[in-house]
């Protein structure tokens, strides 16, 4: 029963909220609390979550009713020029490709449009034009988003906001090298602050919370390193926004596989997780 401007003034409130905790330190204390199995724990767990996602995009499972999830319609084309593109990326990142996995995307996508399964957009492949947000810009409603039922809401976009952003950082954190053996996070404030700004600048904006993503974790086995590279990547996308019919073209089961690869990816830190030992302080 609430409006979407209430539900942008919340998301901005849980931005502010963790704006607070970060600089407080109370963030960082919080997750330097957490046991390093139970870290590495919450990176398998967003990995596997991952994966789920890529694999129902790709039409590789279903919702069942008896069992939650069951075999897809393999006989799609959809479905098999989805397994055709995770099988050429995972080849090509085992030959040391750097680009596996933007080659296995654009390799299926002009695969699909040759055999008909996509089509290319009609007219114009660039926009001049920008698209445009002025009837979501600034439209929060803070008001209405401290009113007593949304607080419930508040809270549990901060938890959910602060657990997943825990466990994305840790495992992109991890493959970086920025982790001590002690589960410690290098310059994990500015992540964080960064992480809080960045959602509450998502609010004037008229989106949802804008955060870290685990998918990071597919520049970081590319080679990236530092902030350059998320520099470069937003370039690209303003780019992109002047190609946005052009970038339509790129269908989900071209990109699904490469949820599932990243998601595989993350899943490894399991083999770092001691089950009988739940509270060390290290996994070396």
């Amino acid at each position: 029963g609430f409006t979407w401007q209430a539900g942008l003034g919340a998301v901005f409130i849980s931005g502010l909220v963790f704006f607070l905790l970060t600089v407080t330190r109370i963030r960082q204390f919080i997750v330097n609390a957490v046991p390093i199995d139970l870290k590495l724990s919450i990176v398998v767990g967003i990995g596997a979550f991952i994966a789920l996602i890529g694999m129902k995009s790709a039409g590789l499972v279903i919702a069942d009713p008896s069992t939650f999830v069951a075999l897809g319609n393999v006989t799609q084309p959809e479905v098999q020029l989805s397994v055709f593109c995770f099988f050429l990326t995972a080849a090509l990142m085992v030959k040391g490709f750097r680009a596996a996995m933007l080659i296995g995307i654009l390799a299926t996508t002009a695969l699909g449009v040759i055999l008909g399964v996509t089509e290319l957009p009609k007219g114009a492949w660039v926009s001049l034009t920008l698209p445009d947000i002025s009837a979501v810009f600034m439209q929060m409603d803070l008001q209405g988003a401290l009113s007593h039922g949304l607080l419930s809401i508040i809270f549990t976009l901060t938890m959910v906001d602060l657990f997943d952003n825990m466990g994305v950082l840790i495992g992109l954190a991890r493959k970086c090298g920025f982790m001590r053996p002690d589960g410690e996070i290098r310059n994990l404030d500015k992540a964080f602050i960064t992480d809080s700004i960045g959602t509450m600048f998502s609010a004037c904006m008229g989106t949802t919370t804008a955060t870290s993503y685990l998918e990071s974790a597919s520049g970081v086995a590319a080679g990236g390193r530092t902030g350059l590279t998320a520099v470069t990547t937003a370039g690209c996308f303003v780019l992109a926004l002047f190609f946005i019919p052009l970038v339509g073209v790129v269908p989900a089961y071209a990109t699904a596989p490469i949820l599932i690869i990243v998601g595989a990816l993350m899943m490894q830190e399991l083999s770092l997780i001691h089950i009988s030992e739940p509270t060390r302080r290290s996994y070396i």
